[in-house]
C-alpha cells in the first residue's frame, strides 16, 4: 500500500508476517513541520521509541523488529518492521461484521468487554500524558484468542507525543475517536456514554466533564468538516444537543 511518499509491504518470513513501512522526506517537508510548531511523525527509530513506551505501559500493541534512518542526498529515509498480529480484524470492520442489530445477550456482553477495552487503552495513555494525535478506531484491531475472547491492540504510534498542554491532543484524540465511531462502527449512545464513563473511571459527571465532551463534540465537527475522508459522507454529525455552562 502506498499513499504519497509512505509505503507499507507485507512480508512473509518463514511462515511468519510482518509489516515493513517505509518514508521519504525532504529538508523542506521537516523545514514546513516545525515552522507549523509539530513533527514529521514517522522518522523510523521515533516510532519505535513510541512502541517501546506504549508496550511499557502493557498496551497491546504490534512488537517491532527492525528499524532505521539516514539522509541521502538530501531526503530522508527512514524504516519500520513490526511482526504482524495473526487472525487480527480491524477494530471498525470487526464491530460491523459481529454487532449488526439485533444482538444476543453474549453479542452484547463481548460487545461492552470490547467498549471498556478500548477505553482502558485511551485513559492509560491520557494519563501518562502521552496522546496518539490519529486515534481513529480503525488504528486498533481485534484478536480473538483461543478461548473465545477478545484483545484490543493499538498501533500506528509515528504520531504519539507527549506534550506540555495536553488539553488540546487530549481533545484531538477523544474526537476523533468518536467521530471515527459515528461513521465506520455501529455504537450507540449508550455505548459512547458507557466508553466515557470507564474513560473518567467514575459514574457521575461534573461540569468539567460536561465542558470537555462540549469541546470534543466541536472539535469533531471540525475534523469532519476539513478531513477528506468525511467530506463526502451523507450523514452529518448532529450539532451539539445540551446547553454548556460556559
Amino acid at each position: 500500500k502506498r499513499r504519497g511518499r509512505k509505503e507499507v509491504w507485507m512480508l512473509k518470513i518463514d511462515d511468519r508476517t510482518f509489516y515493513l513501512k517505509r518514508r521519504w522526506a525532504s529538508l523542506w517537508t521537516f523545514t514546513r513541520a516545525f515552522i507549523r510548531g509539530g513533527t514529521l511523525g514517522f522518522w523510523g527509530f521515533n516510532e519505535w521509541r513510541n512502541l517501546m513506551r506504549v508496550i511499557a505501559l502493557g498496551i497491546p500493541t504490534m512488537t517491532p523488529v527492525a528499524a532505521g534512518a539516514r539522509w541521502r542526498k538530501g531526503i530522508h529515509e527512514a524504516f519500520l518492521m513490526t511482526e504482524a498480529i495473526e487472525n487480527a480484524c480491524p477494530l471498525d470492520e470487526f464491530f460491523r461484521n459481529h454487532f449488526h442489530p439485533p444482538l444476543t445477550p453474549d453479542q452484547i456482553q463481548r460487545k461492552r468487554q470490547i467498549i471498556l477495552m478500548v477505553a482502558d487503552i485511551v485513559r492509560k495513555l491520557h494519563t501518562c500524558g502521552l496522546y496518539h494525535q490519529d486515534l481513529f478506531v480503525y488504528h486498533m484491531v481485534v484478536r480473538e484468542t483461543d478461548d473465545g475472547r477478545c484483545q484490543v491492540y493499538l498501533f500506528d504510534l509515528d504520531r504519539l507525543v507527549h506534550p506540555i498542554f495536553p488539553w488540546r491532543s487530549r481533545i484531538k484524540d477523544l474526537a476523533k475517536l468518536f467521530l471515527s465511531c459515528y461513521y465506520h462502527a455501529p455504537l450507540s449512545a449508550t455505548d459512547r456514554l458507557r466508553f466515557y464513563r470507564a474513560y473518567i473511571g467514575r459514574n457521575h459527571y461534573t461540569e468539567q466533564d460536561i465542558k470537555l465532551w462540549y469541546r470534543v463534540w466541536r472539535k469533531a465537527r471540525w475534523v469532519e468538516q476539513h478531513d477528506p475522508q468525511f467530506r463526502n459522507v451523507v450523514k452529518r454529525l448532529p450539532t451539539w444537543q445540551f446547553t454548556s455552562k460556559r
